[in-house]
């Protein structure tokens, strides 16, 4: 899978994630994994994406800093404000989405 098809789907997922991410209890915050979760092939698609790309594109680690503070009711990441780091997380989506046209 080529990196433009990957984020067609992962950025979606990414921003209902973002989008829901004070929906659900401590502990229970869902990623973008949930929101494509339910095609079981398209998912083992993605995370074996991810597992390649990861030490490659930033943003997977953000994502995964996001989402492990938000489950642990964190208020910083790194020293960051939880929602200033939301707000780095979808800026940088939206640099991918230009760069892809998506």
């Amino acid at each position: 899978m080529d990196q433009r098809t990957f984020f067609s789907y992962y950025l979606p997922a990414l921003e209902q994630a973002l989008r829901h991410d004070h929906e659900w209890d401590v502990f229970l915050v869902k990623g973008p994994d949930y929101f494509y979760a339910g095609d079981e092939q398209l998912y083992r698609v993605l995370e074996t994406f991810i597992e390649a790309h990861c030490d490659e594109i930033e943003l997977f680690d953000r994502v995964g800093l996001y989402f492990d503070a938000m489950s642990h009711g964190f208020d910083t990441i790194d020293g960051i404000q939880v929602q200033d780091y939301k707000a780095m997380i979808r800026n940088q989506a939206a640099v991918i989405k230009q760069k892809f046209e998506l």
